[in-house]
């Protein structure tokens, strides 16, 4: 028989008889347990009673939330031992704090990570022949009549947007609104309503994201509230969902620091402190942590940028762990942080000073920007420089299809131009043959370059060359980047044509 996947035969050598579950005791919050288990957001202890031939082994399991169990000890008891005491809890207050609504003049008033990431969005499908759908926006709750209260419907059709704010089914004056290639409609004001029993008003825009039938709900509004001392706490519904609370989705901003993603653990006044979020934005709750260990993370002494470029400003860099993402900067290259696992998450550069005319980048979360962070040591995970394209390559036996390439960084790290437009991104094909008069030397004839086209939602759309005989092929992608460099990476392919 087995608790929690461990196995208890090992420990009692006479083997099973009766097993008996005392009663669960009340879920601890947060878990800060001796010995420096402090990953689980809720704990809960339950004294298992083994009773053997000879001798009584209580067993006492820590299940996590993740569904796994720690046995902490087995120890010889009475026949009716009582409960070892809890585990560490956070005798803190929490301390509760009403925010205001801070109304926004343009989407990018803020720039936060959900405005870049087609992955953070929330983005709605509208029916092509102009059926009203569900936007996706808070509304629960019930009527005056006991009816529950109906979702917020809207039609995007030939150009425009209709969002039927009252529900009455009828287009009004403040409902509707062109939506132009590229651009966005609104804002519209919802008056949301939550499961805590909480309304108000939910304001945002309704973008294009350049695909037929579908665009995304951004936020015009946030929330703001003063905490600790003086600090001053910015909050953002940064998917597009209605609500504030989603962990490691929505945003925020502490006083002058960086933007970061939306965690259980934020410093204020430079203490480590839980954060809890309501639904609606407009009630947190704080309480400081019990003692945690501590380690730090330098993102820049290990950082190597890809070129040395002029006016370019690195917004933030986020990183996230379980229960907390924490921002960097030039200006603050160095944070303390709870020690444990963390990934390099986002990233934000520019170059130039208007937005419309720079450059843009996105870094985003790759396959080995993972690294850990050791109680009283500096963490300085590498990345950056060098970067290279990846993409496929496919042949026919007729033509040679160059797939849309996707930039690394260093770590894994992936990089995202916000606009193809602006620079130049292409595709050549070469052809390798040996020179039989020099000892098969090889000599590389150029076929064609082909520039990628930029689909409307910034997608790069993959080239095709033409090739009609068995031949060895080289194929390389260059990317021209005024923040990246110039990043051109080759790949070879043994073409075999198509027989009649």
């Amino acid at each position: 028989m087995s608790c929690c996947s461990v196995e208890i035969p090992s420990l009692c050598k006479e083997g099973l008889g009766e097993v008996k579950a005392a009663k669960e005791l009340p879920p601890l919050y947060p878990p800060l347990l001796k010995g420096g288990i402090h990953a689980a957001p809720r704990v809960f202890n339950r004294p298992i009673l083994c009773k053997c031939l000879n001798h009584n082994i209580l067993l006492v399991c820590v299940w996590l939330a993740m569904g796994q169990a720690l046995v902490l000890g087995a120890t010889d008891t009475e026949s009716d031992p009582k409960p070892p005491p809890p585990a560490t809890e956070n005798k803190a207050e929490w301390q509760k704090i009403q925010t205001a609504e801070v109304p926004m003049q343009d989407t990018r008033q803020f720039l936060t990570p959900g405005l870049y990431d087609s992955g953070q969005m929330h983005i709605v499908t509208f029916p092509a022949d102009g059926t009203p759908v569900d936007l996706g926006l808070p509304h629960d709750g019930k009527e005056k009549d006991g009816k529950p209260i109906p979702p917020l419907m809207g039609v995007m059709k030939a150009g425009f947007v209709w969002i039927d704010l009252n529900g009455n089914g009828k287009q009004e004056s403040k409902e509707t609104g062109p939506l132009p290639v590229g651009g966005s409609a609104g804002p519209f004001v919802w008056n949301a309503t939550y499961e805590d029993g909480t309304t108000g008003p939910y304001v945002f825009k309704v973008v294009d994201i350049g695909e037929a039938n579908k665009a995304a709900i951004v936020r015009m509004c946030a929330r703001q509230a003063k905490i600790g001392k003086n600090s001053q706490i910015i909050l953002f519904d940064d998917d597009g969902n209605g609500k504030y609370d989603d962990q490691l989705r929505d945003a925020l901003i502490i006083d002058n620091q960086p933007v970061t993603l939306l965690g259980r653990q934020i410093y204020i006044d430079g203490k480590l402190h839980e954060l809890l979020v309501h639904p609606a934005g407009q009630t947190i709750e704080v309480r400081p942590m019990e003692t945690v260990p501590i380690g730090a993370v330098n993102l820049f002494s290990a950082y190597k940028p890809p070129q040395k470029a002029d006016n370019l400003k690195i917004h933030t860099l986020i990183v996230a762990g379980k229960d907390g993402a924490f921002s960097f900067s030039k200006t603050q290259p160095q944070v303390e942080l709870p020690a444990g696992a963390y990934d390099l998450v986002f990233g934000l550069f520019s170059r130039g000073a208007d937005e419309k005319a720079s450059e843009w980048v996105v870094l985003k979360k790759g396959a080995r920007t993972s690294f850990n962070v050791e109680a009283a040591k500096v963490a300085t995970p590498a990345w950056g420089d060098p970067v290279e394209a990846k993409y496929d390559v496919n042949s026919d036996g007729k033509t040679i299809t160059v797939g849309s390439p996707t930039l690394f960084g260093a770590a894994g790290e992936i990089y995202l131009p916000t606009n193809y437009k602006k620079f130049n991104i292409s595709a050549y094909l070469t052809h390798i043959w040996l020179d039989k008069n020099f000892n098969n030397r090889e000599n590389f004839d150029p076929v064609g370059t082909k520039k990628y086209e930029v689909l409307p939602n910034n997608d790069l759309k993959p080239v095709t060359f033409e090739w009609v005989k068995d031949d060895q092929m080289q194929i390389a992608v260059e990317y021209k980047s005024g923040i990246l460099g110039v990043v051109m990476t080759k790949q070879r392919l043994q073409f075999i044509a198509k027989r009649k």
